[in-house]
């Protein structure tokens, strides 16, 4: 891996997949496990940048979505937003792996720990997009659960906008057509899509927004990728 900012420090560089790429870069002579273990660290580190990308392109066709007209192309945009949060959520999916690994386990043993945000939104990847309930249900998987979590994360499953720190959204404030398609597109700019997926845990749903956890999700993998690389060298190789 290249350091693409060898003259920046490391907490300046952003986004943080690209940090972690430098982090590597600039330990590679020094850690024992970049030359034992390179493929379980690098591999992650492409985790995070594939996570990085469905972001960006999420992010993008929320950006479009504030602008296009309310007709058949924003349809489709919508349809586009949901390709991304399953690749999205895939990635998440890949990544807890990661921090159950032996590998990372003999070096971080509270690697769950370190990413609760990240394991928090599990269920939706091993519910939905790795494989949906309603496909390959458990014994504990009701129907009712079943056809609820196939919905989720479709295109008709159930989504709201929940309003940015400091943004206020009101329906009744439009009264001119003007103003309500103004205030849809305003829906797309002040507020987060949230996607809600049911489990079976009483308390209720879990919403998930790429665009508000994404910050979260990734400082919690770069921190992972740190203390693996912070810890002592070990002379054995640690198997995948």
């Amino acid at each position: 891996m290249v350091d693409e900012f060898p003259n920046q420090q490391l907490d300046s560089i952003f986004p943080l997949s690209k940090r972690a790429v430098c982090l590597i870069a600039r330990k590679q002579n020094e850690k024992t496990i970049l030359n034992t273990n390179f493929l379980n660290i690098q591999g992650a580190v492409e985790m995070m940048l594939g996570m990085d990308y469905h972001h960006g392109n999420f992010m993008r066709i929320v950006e479009q979505l504030g602008e296009v007209e309310l007709t058949n192309g924003a349809r489709r945009l919508k349809a586009d937003l949901i390709h991304e949060v399953i690749a999205y959520l895939n990635r998440i999916g890949q990544f807890h792996y990661f921090l159950d690994s032996e590998f990372v386990k003999g070096f971080c043993s509270d690697a769950n720990a370190v990413a609760p945000t990240l394991e928090r939104f599990l269920p939706l990847r091993m519910k939905h997009s790795a494989h949906r309930s309603i496909d390959a249900p458990t014994k504990k998987d009701s129907i009712h659960f079943q056809e609820t979590q196939a919905m989720s994360m479709s295109a008709i499953g159930p989504k709201h906008f929940d309003p940015k720190p400091g943004q206020r959204v009101n329906m009744l404030d439009a009264t001119t057509d003007a103003e309500k398609i103004k205030f849809v597109r305003d829906n797309w700019k002040k507020c987060f899509l949230v996607c809600q997926f049911l489990t079976e845990d009483p308390k209720g749903a879990l919403d998930f927004s790429i665009e508000r956890e994404h910050p979260v999700i990734m400082q919690e993998a770069y921190s992972v990728i740190e203390k693996v690389l912070d810890a002592p060298n070990k002379n054995n190789k640690l198997m995948p």
